[in-house]
């Protein structure tokens, strides 16, 4: 078991990751196994090629790049409480759940052949922009959470209650 804040660096391959309760500087990479981080804060870097990855109450620097793998967001509080979460997902589906009244921008950015699905009630009013690709600013302020989709579906929902 680790420090609640920690300096850590992990490499796994062919097998599960989770990160639970943490804060401090993290680095993971994952191949073949899905990864978990559930309230994890501080500047976290995750880079998952072929296996899922999840995040759930996450706050500070994160920036995660998913490869062949899903990616599951669940945002919790109402807004970003860091710098940005920034997430690149290339092929396979990522799925983001907010809560009605998040205040942070969110800023989506799709290419390829990738298609949105936003059944949360703040994409009803949010600006798209649509040629090569696809972009879709949810929030009148600063994008805090960024979401950089290629190949693949993106679905925004509400938190249930």
């Amino acid at each position: 078991m680790a420090p609640r804040v920690s300096m850590l660096d992990i490499e796994t391959a062919d097998g599960p990751l989770q990160l639970r309760d943490l804060a401090g500087n993290i680095r993971l990479r994952a191949t073949n196994g899905p990864v978990a981080l559930v309230n994890v804060s501080g500047i976290v870097e995750t880079s998952v090629t072929n296996g899922p990855i999840s995040l759930t109450g996450a706050s500070g620097d994160h920036r995660v790049l998913a490869v062949n793998g899903p990616v599951s967001i669940v945002l919790s509080g109402n807004h970003w409480d860091g710098s940005r979460l920034e997430v690149s997902a290339t092929n396979d589906p990522l799925s983001l759940v907010m809560p009605d009244a998040y205040g942070s921008g969110i800023l989506i950015q799709t290419h390829g052949h990738s298609s949105v699905n936003c059944k949360a009630p703040a994409c009803a009013a949010a600006p798209r922009t649509i040629n090569s690709s696809q972009i879709i600013q949810v929030g009148n302020c600063n994008p805090m959470v960024r979401l950089f989709k290629e190949n693949g579906s993106l679905t925004i929902l509400p938190s249930r209650r």
